[in-house]
């Protein structure tokens, strides 16, 4: 299934589930009084239920658990649990009024816990200012402010009918489709069970009169906790998308604009009772949605005005940034914007009510349009979401509810354990079990940082994927990292888009080089998880053969079986500079599986003269002073290579070399080949080079060749490799 129709049916799912849930939450709130009482800062004269929080909630969680039937959020854990928090402590503010400065710590702890559980944080001013990564020590406290913020933000606007789920359904849109396009699934998948499920409240909250339920702080605080999560996620590391590889995307600039209004208007109105000697935290009515009601526009009218104030700035940062401006004018022109729309509007409209005349007269004309009276579609949409369907009974809805929670919860069973959950695809020629190739990639990251050199690796897939379908005898293709040159979105998708057409026929397996992790101003890898190895590798043929990961979902470490000849042959990938604990996994693995003979495939391992990296390792040069673990190559010879006799062989890249050989012997006396293969040097990214194993079945060894796809012509390398044994 494409990718686009995956997140259609997670939007659906939530929006069915949370059409379903309402109705039985509704009664629970009403039967218990949990209920929004009015007063003078009010809006509303009756009280109303206010538990719509816990029906978006539902749809939310119940399609993320639809979501773990095509792929992996094991990223989400965190931000699901931050959102539980938030809906359990807003509920309680609802019923029981928990004071301001013991939600605010509340706030503080769960962002600041969720940061540190999904490693997103604001840490990528894109060069703003001069910086470009941000400290941990100085990105962890600006995210917690920002993130609160954010949350009481969305808090605040809380005053009229469809403002926060309107507001949400728009921002989560936006959010959405960034991540969509930059192959962040995860999030992209948060994004659209988001939308699915806040429609259905949506609509109740606007055109219904027997259903209205409030979302209440749980749903508040719920909402602004999953944007604010999103916010964290899109700026923690530069995101490209294929439309504008060459112009920069204001990361800050447009998540800013995205929540313009909110943020803006809460620290207006902030501000103002702060000039007054009043708590920041005390209500009033001075926000803009109190300002328009006080100018006569409805409910509906007003949720409409300040979303399209919110677009209108949204509109200007896109305008600036389609225009070439570099990140800090964005910016500035998205702050401009806001200030407008908030603080301007907003003191113009004070003044043009204590002045009166024509412009007052003007502005409630403006405000009577927004008033529409409930016939035609207002009353066929009312009628449908206070439909008698209802007034069946509790059995009715609760029966079908518990009939779709189990439906989505044994379907979120499948795939639950250590390996992806794959979404079948078509198969362009099913792989045979008497292969007898095995090919090879060095390093592609040349490939995919120039799109005129693409054409080279596209030429090299066309010819291994006419091969495969003419005689089916291609095992795998290995590729030990890499991938890209700077782990740039745009670098990822141009990989993924070509390798693509030839997954469905050969499994290719590759892993992270150093390449593909984001580096900080002194060349650091401050984080493994900013590698998008994870969001772009999800070929679903490779997938198939994954017997084991160190980590569940996470393909930096995994195993694959393949078959070569008939016999079994595994091959497991190692990611650049592994962490002690991952060559503690691989060792446990191999020692388990002592009869299986195993290709072992990593980044930096041999040097330009065909020796055992030993001295200024990249490993150190990436990793030294940064506080995470990390082991050398001598470390992976002696822990994972030396000691098991069904390691045949090693097979790298990484090292500005075309080709190096060693052998050595191991703990039981056989010669360990060990081959290094790095396309990045030659011409034209690797001029269409690559490398072949083609095995002697009689014998159990393969031959190595190095062949040219473009000049089809091969390498001698019979002067620097022999044949040598698999099995």
């Amino acid at each position: 299934m494409a990718p686009k129709y995956r997140f259609l049916l997670l939007f659906a799912v939530a929006l069915i589930v949370t059409w379903i849930i309402y109705w039985p939450i509704y009664r629970i709130a009403k039967g218990k009084n949990i209920v929004d009482n009015p007063d003078a800062r009010k809006l509303h004269r009756v009280p109303v239920p206010v538990l719509g929080g816990a029906a978006v909630f539902f749809g939310i969680v119940l399609g993320l658990g639809f979501f773990k039937t095509m792929l992996s959020f094991t990223s989400l854990f965190a931000v699901l649990t931050a959102m539980i928090v938030m809906l359990y402590v807003g509920i309680i503010d609802d019923i029981l009024k928990i004071p301001p400065i013991v939600r605010l710590i509340i706030e503080i702890v769960v962002m600041t816990l969720m940061i540190y559980g999904t490693h997103y944080s604001m840490c990528n001013f894109q060069g703003l200012w001069g910086i470009k990564l941000l400290p941990t020590i100085f990105s962890v406290p600006l995210s917690v402010f920002v993130m609160v913020g954010i949350i009481n933000a969305i808090n605040m606007i809380d005053g009229v009918d469809g403002m926060v789920s309107g507001f949400c359904i728009v921002a989560c849109s936006l959010f959405g489709l960034v991540f969509f396009l930059s192959h962040e699934y995860s999030f992209a998948a948060l994004a659209a069970v988001s939308v699915g499920a806040l429609i259905p409240f949506f609509l109740h909250n606007v055109f219904g009169r027997e259903s209205k339920m409030y979302i209440g702080d749980g749903g508040t605080m719920m909402m602004g906790t999953v944007l604010s999560a999103m916010v964290a996620a899109l700026c923690k590391y530069r995101v490209e998308y294929p439309w504008f590889i060459d112009v920069q995307f204001g990361l800050i600039a447009f998540s800013i604009a995205v929540l313009s209004v909110p943020v803006f208007d809460t620290l207006r109105v902030m501000l103002y009772r702060i000039v007054k000697g009043k708590s920041p935290f005390k209500p009033d009515k001075n926000h803009l949605h109190h300002i328009f009601i006080e100018l006569g526009f409805s409910h509906i009218g007003t949720t409409l005005a300040e979303i399209i104030l919110d677009l209108f700035v949204v509109a200007v940062w896109a305008l600036v940034w389609r225009m070439g401006a570099p990140v800090d004018i964005q910016l500035y022109a998205v702050i401009a914007a806001s200030l407008l729309v908030t603080f301007g509007l907003a003191a113009c409209f004070k003044l043009t009510i204590r002045k009166g005349g024509k412009g007052l007269k003007a502005l409630h004309h403006l405000a009577e349009a927004t008033h529409v009276d409930r016939k035609g579609i207002w009353l066929r949409i009312q009628k449908l979401v206070d439909g008698n369907w209802r007034k069946g009974g509790d059995s009715t809805a609760g029966g079908a509810t518990l009939a779709v929670i189990a439906a989505v919860s044994l379907l979120s069973l499948h795939g639950c354990g250590p390996e992806p959950a794959v979404c079948p695809e078509e198969v362009d020629h099913p792989s045979s079990d008497n292969a007898t190739c095995i090919a090879i990639f060095g390093d592609l990251q040349e490939y995919s940082q120039d799109n005129d050199l693409a054409a080279y690796y596209q030429n090299s897939l066309q010819w291994l994927k006419a091969k495969q379908l003419k005689d089916s005898s291609i095992a795998c293709i290995l590729h030990p990292g890499d991938v890209t040159n700077n782990n740039y979105g745009h670098q990822w998708r141009r990989f993924r888009k070509n390798t693509d057409s030839v997954s469905a026929c050969i499994p290719f397996y590759s892993s992270t080089g150093n390449h593909d992790y984001t580096w900080d101003s002194n060349l650091k890898i401050t984080d493994r998880r900013s590698t998008y190895l994870n969001n772009y590798y999800d070929f679903p043929f490779p997938l198939k053969n994954v017997v084991s990961t160190f980590e569940p979902g996470k393909l930096e470490n995994a195993v694959y079986k393949n078959k070569l000849g008939g016999s079994d042959l595994y091959v497991i990938f190692l990611e650049f500079a592994p962490r002690p604990e991952v060559l503690d996994w691989a060792s446990l693995w191999l020692k388990n599986n002592a009869a299986t003979p195993v290709i072992l495939a990593t980044h930096e391992y041999l040097d330009t003269d065909g020796t055992l990296v030993t001295e200024a390792t990249h490993a150190d040069k990436h990793f030294q002073g940064t506080g995470l673990k990390y082991s050398k190559p001598v470390d992976v010879w002696e822990k994972v290579v030396y000691p098991y006799d069904n390691v045949r062989c090693v097979i790298c890249g990484h090292v500005r070399s075309f080709t190096q050989y060693r052998e050595t012997l191991n703990a039981a006396g056989r010669l360990v080949p060990q081959l290094q293969f790095n396309l990045q040097d030659e011409a034209n990214g690797g001029g269409g080079w690559i490398m072949l194993w083609n095995l002697v079945k009689d014998k159990g060894t393969v031959e190595v060749s190095l062949y040219n796809t473009v000049t089809s012509q091969y390498r001698d390398v019979k002067a620097v490799w022999r044949e040598f044994k698999l099995f």
